[in-house]
């Protein structure tokens, strides 16, 4: 989330605006934030904008230069993510073979299924925000992209399951 920009009237404006984020996933909670801000800070047109992130995934960044080029100086990603870095994608070189990485799939949407709680949509979302099969973590927090049975904590087997890690929303 993009915190305000505090800047009062009267306030010589920076010449240029840098938004830090962890990580793009799809790039659409990064677009709907910029908007607003273009939209709630019309002094923003002028300047330079810069959006970076520590990580990204190809399609993501892409999304967003294509919604916001013309508004944006620049989306800098120190390590850029594609299809292989999925957890369980075919191209992933961690599964020895398609039927262990086909059940190993198959487990941890079961999982991610049930663990999710509300406010999500569980089809879509059980291996991570839009099936983006993540395996990111950060010492403050979890990105939503995230596999889910390492951060979800709904129920599971009629027991509330005990997330590996916090994410806060």
């Amino acid at each position: 989330m993009i915190a305000p920009l505090n800047l009062s009237l009267s306030e010589k404006k920076p010449d240029s605006v840098i938004f830090v984020d962890d990580l793009i996933g799809s790039g659409n909670q990064a677009i709907k934030y910029l908007l607003m801000a273009f939209e709630q800070h019309k002094w923003l047109e002028d300047k330079r904008v810069y959006y970076c992130a520590l990580f990204g995934y190809e399609q993501g960044i892409q999304e967003i230069r294509d919604q916001l080029g013309s508004k944006l100086q620049e989306v800098y990603v120190n390590k850029k993510l594609s299809e292989i870095d999925k957890a369980f994608s075919s191209q992933n070189p961690m599964w020895e073979n398609d039927r262990d990485r086909a059940n190993a799939e198959q487990w941890a949407a079961k999982i991610g299924f049930d663990v999710l709680s509300e406010g999500y949509d569980r089809e879509h979302h059980k291996l991570g925000w839009n099936n983006s099969q993540a395996l990111i973590a950060f010492s403050n927090n979890v990105p939503n992209n995230t596999l889910p049975l390492f951060w979800g904590t709904g129920m599971r087997n009629g027991k509330l399951w005990k997330p590996l890690l916090d994410r806060h929303e």
